[in-house]
């Protein structure tokens, strides 16, 4: 079976390798053994040449990153950090459309006031001391992976606006480290990108891939990746490392 889809597959380059955020559909049909055609290639052969993310100014040191997936509160029995709680997860895919198992992903993001946790900023009088900024999880054998978190908010750096994003770096043995970062659909969202300098230097097309839409309650559990059955908002996001042409 195959299938045309629209550009839902690109990749970001750094150094030998590339990622490619692909379409849930897209990848899954691959996962399972399904022939996928995107623009006359086959799913192999998909990835190309476009942009990539850098790790922006507030990137932690590894000594920051703990192994949590719940940046809501420092403790288990403390308090919970200001702001909206989300679930963010999705499928790591390796170079055959396969999820990848041991797949180290750090995420780091504002909190509810915009601010970033960086050894760069004098800004601890204006930060959440419950909200953990940064956390690592590896994937499963069936390369999910899964964070539960707060929304976080845009803010203004040195003149520039951004919307609001999550950072994302993949760190796998193979395959080094690749950073990116995932936005949020919706009217406001849509406003603050057009605003948003760094969103506006991508391509137009290409760009949209990054956006994630909150999950309905029928799709919280679904292809492998199961969500909390709660009131918090959900959101899925895949990617898949390939090998560079």
């Amino acid at each position: 079976m195959t299938y045309a889809v629209r550009a839902s597959s690109y990749c970001y380059r750094l150094g030998e390798y590339t990622v490619t955020y692909i379409s849930r559909r897209l990848c899954l049909k691959g996962a399972v053994g399904g022939a996928v055609t995107i623009a006359g290639q086959s799913a192999a052969a998909s990835c190309f040449d476009f942009l990539w993310t850098d790790e922006g100014p507030f990137f932690p040191s590894d000594a920051q990153i703990l192994d949590i997936s719940d940046l809501t509160r420092r403790h288990p029995d403390g308090p919970i950090a200001n702001g909206n709680i989300i679930h963010v997860g999705g499928k790591i895919f390796g170079p055959e459309c396969k999820p990848l198992s041991g797949v180290s992903v750090v995420v780091w993001q504002a909190d509810n006031n915009g601010q970033y946790k960086t050894a760069r900023s004098n800004n601890d009088s204006q930060l959440d001391p419950n909200f953990l900024y940064f956390g690592r999880v590896k994937t499963s054998a069936e390369g999910v992976y899964k964070f539960t978190t707060i929304m976080p908010q845009p803010y203004v750096y040195e003149g520039l606006h951004r919307a609001r994003h999550i950072h994302f770096e993949l760190i796998h043995p193979d395959f080094g480290r690749i950073t990116s970062e995932m936005y949020f659909a919706g009217r406001k969202d849509d406003a603050r990108r057009e605003i948003d300098e760094v969103w506006q230097s991508r391509n137009t097309r290409l760009r949209q891939n990054l956006i994630s839409n909150v999950l309905s309650r029928k799709d919280r559990v679904s292809d492998g990746v199961a969500f909390p059955v709660d009131n918090m908002p959900a959101y899925r996001f895949d990617l898949r490392i390939c090998p560079a042409r």
